[in-house]
């Protein structure tokens, strides 16, 4: 007897480890299908759009929160064009990523802000989770979508890449052909 209460009460237990949403912005009914960063980046016509969420205490305040996720929606996006880029075979194969220059090259990529960037989209909720000790708290959770013209985007990349490869035309050739490759290839 005292085996099947201990059964039912540890089902009851693993039940109450979901997270349950308690609150959502506006009327929104469930999640939406970008905040859960399966897509980071994709093009969307003559756009650019970069999602990034992150998780507050629940107690925080909402535009505190929606704030910090734009700001740092923007910060990360220049920095995931930045590894991209420098991730390229390309620029594996022609051993450019040893060079001195590569380095700084890369560094301007990832600072910075990107001009003509905005706001597309924003979202926020409330999820009741359970914590690495078992209690269960409320957290927060804001995410953003960064919008940026193509155009825009390539002609600052570009003017990036020749203003630190001034002197070395070979890997300035190499980046641009990865920054060119890294946008076209975005679904």
């Amino acid at each position: 007897m005292a085996f099947a209460s201990f059964t039912s009460s540890v089902v009851q237990a693993s039940e109450n480890f979901e997270p349950v949403v308690t609150e959502r912005l506006g009327r929104a009914t469930e999640t939406p299908e970008w905040t859960y960063g399966a897509k980071v980046m994709w093009a969307d016509g003559d756009s650019v759009i970069f999602a990034h969420s992150l998780e507050m205490g629940g107690d925080s305040r909402t535009s505190a929160c929606m704030k910090a996720a734009s700001l740092q929606a923007r910060t990360e996006m220049r920095r995931y064009i930045s590894e991209s880029i420098s991730a390229s075979e390309l620029l594996s194969q022609a051993d450019l990523s040893s060079d001195p220059e590569f380095e700084s090259v890369t560094a301007s990529l990832a600072q910075g802000t990107i001009t003509g960037a905005s706001i597309k989209e924003q979202y926020w909720e409330k999820v009741l989770k359970t914590d690495v000790r078992g209690e269960r708290r409320l957290r927060m959770t804001c995410a953003a979508q960064i919008e940026v013209s193509r155009t825009d985007l390539d002609g600052q990349l570009e003017r990036t890449i020749e203003a630190e490869t001034k002197r070395n035309p070979e890997m300035r050739r190499a980046l641009m052909t990865a920054q060119t490759d890294f946008l076209n290839n975005l679904e």
